[in-house]
């Protein structure tokens, strides 16, 4: 009696690992070169927005698309603005807001 002919499954299954590897490999290639390029490019966005709204001393921390925002602003209707225009820059996923209130105080001239 002859044996039914089996086909191997060898070659697909090293097609696919060889695949999966080319993969892997360039997904943790383009992690390495361009997400400090996003950090920066994020990074400028968020000092860009700062400035329009006369913040000069907030500290920036950005990793990969999260940002950590610390400074001082004269109000809560001021630092609300700031994240709010913070979160519609595209690229931030997540927001943490370290912003502390401080009111000016008016100047006798």
């Amino acid at each position: 009696m002859l044996k039914p002919q089996t086909k191997s499954k060898s070659p697909f299954m090293l097609l696919f690992l060889i695949t999966l590897l080319i993969i892997s490999t360039l997904v943790m290639v383009s992690n390495y070169f361009f997400r400090p390029g996003l950090e920066s490019d994020l990074k400028n966005k968020i000092i860009t927005t700062l400035y329009s709204h006369h913040i000069f001393n907030a500290a920036i921390d950005v990793n990969g698309r999260d940002v950590v925002l610390k400074g001082i602003t004269p109000n809560l209707k001021e630092a609300k603005k700031i994240e709010a225009d913070i979160q519609k820059i595209t690229g931030v996923n997540h927001l943490q807001s370290k912003l502390l209130i401080k009111p000016e105080i008016n100047k006798v001239q």
